[in-house]
């Protein structure tokens, strides 16, 4: 008779292979975990539990994740395990996503594509939304600006595109410019005819990192209105997480909480940097032949380890940029550039700062890494600070900018700003 153990393992990979789904494995400090594309029917590992065996998918001595990849297309990540789970020192970067956010099935086939860059002044907000036939649509919404600015900007822009629903909402990080406006946009106050209802159908995002005493308030308002809202709690996002919004567009967490997808080695690395922005959640998003990346104050000097420099190899040469930290000089470097090499470069940036954003040298970097980059941000920037003669004035202010795509060949990218109003096609680079 077989041993326990042999037959179980026998067993899992016979379901596997009858199975034929993307299954990805969390290792956790506890129990075994099973995230999946949506029509998987791996309940068997899912309800696995600490000391159980599991499934294991070819030679790992390493134990890292690893890039699956189905004849279909699709791909996941799967942690390569052999053997009982027993000590704690698995991976303990991804389990705090949701697995339920994987199991939820898109409700529609996309068929356009918009990214918003809303001007929300000093501070970023970024939205996509998916759309389908007959009048589907679903967003996605990546910050919102300083305190009151939901209530000033959001909520405005979103009843004016007609987004009454939110399937995410994300915090890139901590702090204020980013995180400050989330609550306003989930908050609605019947008793005010200008206000305009918001619902989360999904799920509230944030990103492992220590909350200071200058982003708790910020932070516990946004925290509060998502639970007083939807009655659940934020959840920590984190690589290598999808998030799925439509069929046929996939949303790859590449970064977040200090840690990142490296290419080389198909692994979830932990930098264990202590520097707040270097902690801002990554998303690359791709539809059909369009990719774009968004990554909040995300940086690439020595502080921050160079995390934008080393997530560029996997993210690879995109079409659009939603450039990181509003043009400051610590992000957006020549070497993350010289593999990313965005044709489009957005710049969220405020006349009321007085950092320097956006700054000349990383104008300078764009430039040099696609000499025909087209580049448009939201407002004028610093002119008024000690940094005022290292600000470029390059960018063209656009006020709103909408970016377009059906995931051909073509996209347009669209503003109404003081230099630069109306529409102009792009073309993929690849095409």
């Amino acid at each position: 008779m077989l041993p326990q153990r042999v037959f179980l393992l026998i067993a899992f990979i016979l379901f596997f292979v009858q199975t034929s789904y993307a299954d990805i494995f969390v290792i956790s400090r506890k129990s075994v975990n099973v995230r999946s594309e949506p029509t998987t029917r791996s309940s068997t590992i899912h309800k696995a539990q600490k000391g159980d065996w599991f499934l294991h998918l070819g030679n790992s001595p390493d134990n890292k994740w690893r890039n699956v990849e189905l004849p279909d297309g699709r791909s996941g990540w799967i942690y390569y395990t052999l053997g009982r789970i027993e000590d704690d020192n698995y991976l303990n970067t991804s389990n705090d996503t949701p697995p339920d956010i994987i199991l939820t099935p898109p409700e529609f086939d996309i068929v356009r594509l918009e990214v918003h860059v809303i001007n929300v002044r000093q501070g970023d907000s970024t939205l996509i939304v998916a759309y389908g036939n007959d009048n589907q649509k679903v967003g996605l919404l990546f910050d919102a600006g300083k305190q009151r600015r939901g209530d000033e900007f959001g909520v405005p822009y979103l009843k004016s595109i007609g987004i009454p629903e939110i399937k995410y909402i994300i915090s890139s990080h901590h702090d204020s410019d980013h995180t400050g406006g989330l609550d306003e946009v989930l908050t609605y106050d019947p008793q005010d005819p200008n206000d305009f209802q918001v619902k989360l159908i999904g799920k509230a995002f944030v990103t492992k990192a220590e909350v200071k005493s200058s982003q708790k308030k910020q932070y516990d308002q946004y925290v509060t209105a998502v639970v007083k809202q939807t009655g659940e709690a934020v959840s920590i996002l984190s690589p290598p997480a999808m998030l799925p919004l439509a069929r046929g567009i996939t949303i790859q967490t590449v970064t977040g909480g200090g840690a990142y997808l490296d290419k080389d080695t198909n692994s979830v690395v932990d930098l264990g940097v202590t520097d707040a922005n270097a902690k801002s959640i990554g998303l690359l998003i791709t539809y059909g032949k369009f990719t774009f990346f968004v990554a909040g104050d995300l940086g690439g000097i020595s502080k921050h380890k160079y995390i934008e420099n080393k997530i560029a190899p996997f993210i690879g040469n995109i079409d659009v940029l939603r450039v990181s930290h509003h043009g400051s000089h610590t992000s957006t470097d020549e070497p993350f550039l010289s593999v990313v090499k965005p044709e489009v470069a957005l710049i969220s940036t405020g006349s009321d700062n007085n950092y320097g954003h956006p700054r000349k040298s990383v104008i300078e970097h764009l430039k040099s890494s696609n000499p025909n980059i087209k580049i448009y941000q939201t407002e004028e920037g610093d002119q008024t600070s000690q940094y005022k003669d290292l600000v470029s004035t390059e960018g063209l202010v656009a006020n709103n900018i909408v970016v377009s795509t059906d995931g051909g060949c073509l996209y347009s990218i669209e503003g109404s700003g003081v230099e630069f109003t109306g529409k102009v096609e792009m073309q993929n680079d690849d095409c």
